[in-house]
């Protein structure tokens, strides 16, 4: 199957792209890797940067998919259940997560930069909508876009430290993080609401 072959092999890229940089790789690294010939690689994609743009899109695309939150469940849990997704994904793709975060690692790509920018969009977009903030105000939107910045970092400082901080306990500080910059953004009222969460509706 075309789309099942072609996401077998944007999932190699992953591993590929995460583990050295590009100017390392070849087409010839990448068809070996894949088990299939050069001609057949370019038949997917028309070069190696198209190649690695796309799987920069792809693990932009498992990330998003990975987080989407559970609308059963209260938005607190939401938040949290988003942010365990989130490390569990840092995880499993920890070089690919890391390429992905730095905006790739083919020098500046304009590409590149505006499909991590939107996956970030996204993202926001998502969890302001899961934790129940109606109005984006651009206070709001400066604090949180800080907060996820606050996200990433401390994602790749965990890898940088074998994951010694209990998963948890570090989503229990983002938490806490998220929590301070909404009671100072938005008001008491909306911290409260997260902190108990049965008073948001869904």
């Amino acid at each position: 199957d075309v789309d099942e072959r072609r996401a077998r092999l944007l999932a190699l890229g992953m591993q590929l792209f995460g583990r050295r940089d590009f100017a390392s790789i070849s087409i010839d690294d990448i068809a070996l890797e894949a088990g299939i010939s050069r001609s057949l690689l370019y038949h997917y994609f028309r070069n190696k940067r198209g190649f690695y743009v796309e799987t920069i899109r792809f693990a932009a695309e498992q990330l998003h998919r990975r987080i989407q939150p559970d609308l059963a469940l209260p938005p607190r849990e939401r938040l949290e259940q988003g942010l365990l997704a989130y490390l569990e994904f840092v995880a499993d793709y920890a070089d690919a997560y890391t390429t992905l975060v730095r905006g790739g690692g083919a020098g500046n790509d304009d590409e590149v930069s505006a499909i991590v920018e939107r996956t970030r969009e996204a993202i926001l977009a998502d969890m302001l909508s899961s934790i129940g903030v109606a109005a984006e105000t651009p206070l709001v939107r400066v604090a949180l876009r800080g907060w996820l910045g606050m996200v990433e970092f401390s994602a790749t400082e965990w890898l940088a430290g074998r994951r010694q901080v209990p998963r948890e306990q570090l989503v229990g500080v983002l938490i806490v993080a998220c929590e301070a910059l909404l009671r100072a953004t938005i008001g008491e009222s909306a911290t409260r609401e997260l902190a108990h969460p049965s008073t948001v509706p869904a």
